[in-house]
């Protein structure tokens, strides 16, 4: 299944609330938390994953503490319908999503050092992000949220 991924256009935020809102259910205020992090361009970037032209997923990348010759970024969340799930569109935004915002960062003249992500404990995306980023595991924190959060880093350079 193909699919196109680009960076978030602000005009489809309500599109990206429907998607927030069907993936995230427990959480609230779901335009407000969107509009929040794409004004902090250029430090995060949404990027949407479109599947015959009509957004069914996204992510959200960021970098972390501060702008750096060599830096490193986030996966702050990872979002793609529920009817859309299984289908390997998930896979195929994380790789895509990752690229272009390597490439923006490279035009900034920041590198890439590591990427860090976290996820619930049982979570399915675990395993994805392992195997589309060779992240491994460096830690557990208890009681975060929904239940236990596993801390997920990988060293490029």
């Amino acid at each position: 299944m193909g699919i196109e991924v680009r960076k978030l256009d602000v005009a489809e935020v309500d599109t990206l609330v429907s998607i927030y809102s069907a993936c995230f259910p427990k959480e609230i205020d779901h335009k407000e938390w969107l509009l929040a992090n794409i004004q902090a361009f250029p430090r995060m970037i949404y990027y949407v994953a479109l599947f015959n032209h009509k957004p069914v997923g996204y992510a959200l990348w960021s970098v972390k503490s501060g702008f750096r010759p060599s830096s490193i970024v986030e996966l702050e969340q990872l979002a793609v319908l529920p009817d859309f799930a299984g289908k390997g569109i998930g896979r195929q935004l994380l790789q895509a999503s990752f690229d272009q915002f390597k490439a923006h960062l490279n035009d900034r003249g920041i590198a890439v050092k590591a990427v860090y992500t976290t996820t619930r404990e049982g979570n399915f995306a675990e395993k994805l992000y392992a195997s589309v980023f060779a992240v491994e595991r460096h830690g557990v924190i208890k009681n975060y949220g929904s239940g236990d959060e596993v801390i997920l880093f990988k060293r490029f350079v």
